[in-house]
């Protein structure tokens, strides 16, 4: 399973360790010089709003990331090696790597090939990859090689629009990306975890609008965002559903969905209705479910020929 983190994590060779940690086996000559080949490669140049880096990789980028992360002992070649390194990102401002560690996804399941392009088009636009609309899978689902630096005070549209001039050019990609604004109908989730309402795997969390299908229907566990995401699809019309409880839980949470099993469009519309669900979760939890109307982006991919 592919796992991301925006942290800087990766391990190298022994003989770049003793160099990076400064061991009194070490040369800092070649630390510096490693460091400074390095720095060269993932820059922008002037103009330059994206770039991608392509393997192989300068050695100086394992000394880079064991020096921003040195608690995670990147180079001791265990489960965060180089081989399962998929993507990092940088942010550069003013001609310098910010601070904060670059985004980094890694795999434990054999050698990475690759970065899924619709996740990287997410980290560098950051935008939501449901907000991005490929209905001709010209980009979702494609693996693409490569750390990338970004100008981190580049308009976003700018950048957008670049990384989808780069990934046709250097990645094969037939794709055109565009950043537009839009408006979108939410669920947003207030509130606080308290007793009598505690997260349980025993006792599911009834989705229903009409009426309770006790014995029918399908029950489902997972994370409390897992469940927020599954309302979201179970109402009617779908909503997205942002989660902003004050003490959101990592305990696993249980819920089944209530849907008559002979029904026709009017039964099941009755039996997902937005309001009314979410009229009854609230009595189930004590949170609040309120509808808001708010502001957001989304990426837009077509063919580039």
């Amino acid at each position: 399973m592919v796992q991301f983190l925006k942290i800087a994590i990766v391990a190298s060779l022994v003989l770049v360790a003793c160099v990076a940690r400064g061991d009194e086996n070490g040369k800092p000559e070649e630390a510096e010089k490693l460091l400074a080949e390095f720095r060269k490669i993932y820059h922008l140049e002037e103009g330059q709003v994206i770039k991608r880096i392509k393997p192989p990789f300068p050695k100086g980028r394992m000394y880079d990331l064991d020096q921003r992360a040195p608690e995670f002992k990147v180079l001791s070649n265990g489960t965060y090696r180089e081989a399962n390194l998929q993507c990092l990102v940088y942010r550069e401002r003013d001609g310098k790597h910010e601070k904060e560690w670059p985004f980094f996804a890694y795999t434990t399941h054999g050698a990475a090939k690759g970065y899924e392009a619709g996740s990287l088009v997410s980290v560098v636009s950051d935008v939501e990859y449901r907000d991005i609309d490929d209905p001709g899978r010209l980009l979702l689902g494609k693996l693409v090689v490569g750390d990338y630096v970004v100008d981190a005070a580049a308009p976003p549209d700018k950048v957008v629009a670049a990384l989808g001039q780069l990934l046709k050019r250097e990645c094969g990609l037939p794709v055109q990306l565009e950043l537009r604004e839009g408006e979108d109908r939410i669920v947003v989730v207030r509130g606080r975890f308290k007793p009598p309402f505690v997260p349980k795997l025993d006792t599911p969390v009834e989705l229903y609008a009409a009426t309770l299908q006790p014995g029918k229907g399908e029950k489902d566990q997972g994370t409390f965002q897992e469940f927020l995401d599954d309302i979201g699809r179970f109402i009617e019309p779908n909503h997205r559903v942002i989660n902003a409880v004050e003490d959101a839980r990592q305990d696993k949470i249980s819920w089944h969905r209530n849907v008559r099993t002979r029904f026709d469009d009017k039964t099941l519309h009755a039996d997902r209705d937005a309001l009314q669900v979410l009229e009854h979760l609230e009595e189930q939890t004590g949170l609040t479910f309120q509808m808001e109307q708010r502001k957001f982006r989304k990426i837009i991919v077509t063919r580039s020929e």
